[in-house]
Protein backbone atom coordinates (compact mmCIF):
# COMPACT_ATOMS: atom_id res chain seq x y z
CA UNK A 1 0.00 0.00 0.00
CA UNK A 2 2.77 2.20 0.91
CA UNK A 3 4.50 1.93 -2.89
CA UNK A 4 0.90 2.76 -4.19
CA UNK A 5 0.36 5.74 -2.54
CA UNK A 6 4.14 7.42 -3.86
CA UNK A 7 3.51 6.18 -7.43
CA UNK A 8 -0.04 8.16 -6.92
CA UNK A 9 2.21 10.72 -5.78
CA UNK A 10 4.12 10.93 -8.10
CA UNK A 11 1.83 10.64 -11.07
CA UNK A 12 -0.52 13.32 -9.76
CA UNK A 13 3.19 15.90 -8.87
CA UNK A 14 4.36 15.14 -12.83
CA UNK A 15 0.57 15.83 -14.33
CA UNK A 16 1.06 19.68 -12.84
CA UNK A 17 4.63 19.79 -13.90
CA UNK A 18 2.89 19.10 -17.65
CA UNK A 19 -0.05 21.66 -16.62
CA UNK A 20 1.96 24.05 -15.74
CA UNK A 21 4.51 23.67 -18.64
CA UNK A 22 2.14 23.44 -21.18
CA UNK A 23 0.62 26.83 -19.50
CA UNK A 24 3.80 28.50 -20.39
CA UNK A 25 4.47 27.63 -23.54
CA UNK A 26 0.99 28.64 -24.75
CA UNK A 27 1.40 32.01 -23.03
CA UNK A 28 4.92 32.78 -24.93
CA UNK A 29 2.98 31.24 -28.27
CA UNK A 30 -0.05 33.99 -27.69
CA UNK A 31 2.54 36.82 -26.58
CA UNK A 32 4.74 36.17 -30.01
CA UNK A 33 1.66 36.74 -31.78
CA UNK A 34 0.48 39.96 -29.80
CA UNK A 35 3.84 41.73 -30.57
CA UNK A 36 3.80 41.10 -34.31
CA UNK A 37 5.06 44.11 -36.20
CA UNK A 38 2.38 46.13 -38.30
CA UNK A 39 3.77 48.39 -41.00
CA UNK A 40 2.64 51.63 -41.12
CA UNK A 41 2.98 53.39 -43.91
CA UNK A 42 3.83 57.65 -44.43
CA UNK A 43 0.61 57.61 -45.24
CA UNK A 44 -1.31 56.66 -42.15
CA UNK A 45 1.26 58.19 -40.22
CA UNK A 46 0.38 61.82 -41.99
CA UNK A 47 -3.23 60.82 -41.35
CA UNK A 48 -2.85 59.95 -37.99
CA UNK A 49 -0.85 63.31 -37.35
CA UNK A 50 -3.81 65.22 -39.18
CA UNK A 51 -6.72 63.18 -37.00
CA UNK A 52 -4.95 64.43 -33.72
CA UNK A 53 -4.45 67.89 -35.07
CA UNK A 54 -7.85 68.59 -35.73
CA UNK A 55 -10.89 69.01 -32.88
CA UNK A 56 -14.38 67.30 -32.83
CA UNK A 57 -16.58 70.39 -33.07
CA UNK A 58 -19.14 68.39 -30.72
CA UNK A 59 -16.91 67.13 -28.15
CA UNK A 60 -15.03 69.69 -26.60
CA UNK A 61 -11.51 69.12 -26.14
CA UNK A 62 -10.81 66.03 -28.28
CA UNK A 63 -9.15 65.76 -31.13
CA UNK A 64 -10.93 63.41 -33.80
CA UNK A 65 -8.75 60.75 -33.62
CA UNK A 66 -10.07 60.24 -30.01
CA UNK A 67 -13.88 60.97 -30.72
CA UNK A 68 -15.57 58.21 -30.42
CA UNK A 69 -18.71 60.47 -32.01
CA UNK A 70 -20.12 59.93 -35.56
CA UNK A 71 -19.20 63.21 -36.98
CA UNK A 72 -15.80 62.81 -35.63
CA UNK A 73 -16.09 59.28 -38.06
CA UNK A 74 -17.48 61.01 -41.00
CA UNK A 75 -14.09 63.67 -40.37
CA UNK A 76 -11.73 61.01 -40.16
CA UNK A 77 -12.92 59.57 -43.35
CA UNK A 78 -12.80 63.21 -44.87
CA UNK A 79 -8.69 63.48 -44.03
CA UNK A 80 -8.40 59.93 -45.07
CA UNK A 81 -9.96 61.01 -48.71
CA UNK A 82 -8.02 63.98 -49.15
CA UNK A 83 -4.02 62.58 -48.29
CA UNK A 84 -5.62 59.95 -50.76
CA UNK A 85 -5.96 62.36 -52.93
CA UNK A 86 -2.41 64.26 -52.57
CA UNK A 87 -4.05 67.53 -50.73
CA UNK A 88 -1.70 69.09 -48.12
CA UNK A 89 -1.88 68.66 -44.88
CA UNK A 90 -2.15 72.56 -44.71
CA UNK A 91 -4.81 72.64 -47.20
CA UNK A 92 -6.68 69.58 -45.45
CA UNK A 93 -6.86 72.04 -42.11
CA UNK A 94 -7.91 74.90 -43.74
CA UNK A 95 -10.80 72.71 -45.43
CA UNK A 96 -11.66 72.47 -41.65
CA UNK A 97 -11.46 75.56 -40.63
CA UNK A 98 -13.63 76.65 -43.61
CA UNK A 99 -16.69 75.19 -42.59
CA UNK A 100 -15.80 74.38 -39.06
CA UNK A 101 -13.96 77.90 -38.13
CA UNK A 102 -10.34 78.62 -36.54
CA UNK A 103 -11.41 76.26 -33.30
CA UNK A 104 -11.18 73.40 -34.79
CA UNK A 105 -7.70 73.15 -34.57
CA UNK A 106 -6.19 71.48 -31.78
CA UNK A 107 -3.14 74.07 -31.76
CA UNK A 108 -4.05 78.01 -31.73
CA UNK A 109 -2.70 79.82 -34.62
CA UNK A 110 0.05 81.34 -34.49
CA UNK A 111 -1.15 84.80 -35.48
CA UNK A 112 -3.82 87.48 -34.20
CA UNK A 113 -5.08 86.29 -31.06
CA UNK A 114 -3.90 83.28 -31.27
CA UNK A 115 -0.93 84.46 -30.83
CA UNK A 116 -1.50 85.41 -27.08
CA UNK A 117 -1.33 81.21 -26.29
CA UNK A 118 2.40 80.94 -27.60
CA UNK A 119 3.43 84.22 -25.89
CA UNK A 120 1.81 84.05 -22.44
CA UNK A 121 2.83 80.85 -21.14
CA UNK A 122 6.99 81.61 -21.66
CA UNK A 123 6.81 84.88 -20.59
CA UNK A 124 4.50 83.82 -17.42
CA UNK A 125 7.46 81.49 -16.40
CA UNK A 126 9.76 84.28 -16.86
CA UNK A 127 8.03 86.57 -14.70
CA UNK A 128 7.85 84.49 -12.41
CA UNK A 129 11.10 83.18 -11.87
CA UNK A 130 12.67 86.89 -11.72
CA UNK A 131 10.02 87.26 -8.75
CA UNK A 132 11.35 84.37 -7.19
CA UNK A 133 14.70 85.65 -7.43
CA UNK A 134 14.05 89.20 -6.15
CA UNK A 135 12.00 87.07 -3.24
CA UNK A 136 14.79 85.44 -2.21
CA UNK A 137 17.44 88.01 -2.46
CA UNK A 138 15.04 90.31 -0.31
CA UNK A 139 14.72 87.57 2.23
CA UNK A 140 18.31 87.33 2.42
CA UNK A 141 19.67 91.16 2.42
CA UNK A 142 16.72 91.27 5.64
CA UNK A 143 18.54 88.54 7.15
CA UNK A 144 21.66 90.11 6.77
CA UNK A 145 20.56 93.35 8.20
CA UNK A 146 19.18 91.68 11.09
CA UNK A 147 21.78 89.98 12.57
CA UNK A 148 23.93 93.53 12.24
CA UNK A 149 21.29 95.52 13.97
CA UNK A 150 21.55 93.43 17.67
CA UNK A 151 17.81 92.57 17.28
CA UNK A 152 17.57 89.00 19.07
CA UNK A 153 19.95 86.24 17.25
CA UNK A 154 20.29 84.02 20.21
CA UNK A 155 23.47 84.41 22.77
CA UNK A 156 25.16 87.80 21.24
CA UNK A 157 21.76 90.10 22.05
CA UNK A 158 22.00 88.15 26.15
CA UNK A 159 25.76 89.14 26.30
CA UNK A 160 24.47 92.25 25.08
CA UNK A 161 22.00 93.00 27.38
CA UNK A 162 24.43 92.19 30.35
CA UNK A 163 25.52 95.56 32.26
CA UNK A 164 29.37 96.81 32.76
CA UNK A 165 29.30 95.51 35.71
CA UNK A 166 28.27 91.90 35.88
CA UNK A 167 30.45 91.45 33.20
CA UNK A 168 33.28 91.92 34.74
CA UNK A 169 32.00 90.10 38.17
CA UNK A 170 31.45 86.74 36.07
CA UNK A 171 34.38 87.49 34.47
CA UNK A 172 36.38 87.65 37.62
CA UNK A 173 34.65 84.43 38.69
CA UNK A 174 36.12 82.87 35.17
CA UNK A 175 39.62 83.42 36.13
CA UNK A 176 39.13 82.76 39.35
CA UNK A 177 38.10 78.98 37.90
CA UNK A 178 40.65 78.86 35.59
CA UNK A 179 43.77 80.04 38.09
CA UNK A 180 42.35 77.17 40.43
CA UNK A 181 42.02 74.60 37.73
CA UNK A 182 45.86 75.46 37.23
CA UNK A 183 46.66 75.49 40.71
CA UNK A 184 45.44 71.82 40.95
CA UNK A 185 46.78 70.21 37.82
CA UNK A 186 50.12 71.71 38.89
CA UNK A 187 49.91 70.31 42.23
CA UNK A 188 48.74 67.03 41.11
CA UNK A 189 51.59 67.22 38.31
CA UNK A 190 53.85 67.73 41.04
CA UNK A 191 52.73 64.76 43.59
CA UNK A 192 53.83 62.33 40.82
Amino acid sequence: MFLNNYQFRQEKSSEGWKLAFSFLCSLIVISMGCTSQIEITDEETRIKKLNKSIMCPVCPGESIDQSQNELAGYMRGIVRDQVDQGITDKEIRGYFVDRYGPVVLMEPPSSGIGMVAWVVPPVGLIVATIAVWITLNLMRRRNIRDKGSGEYTGEESLVSELSVEEFNRYAALFEKNVIEKESETETGNEDQ
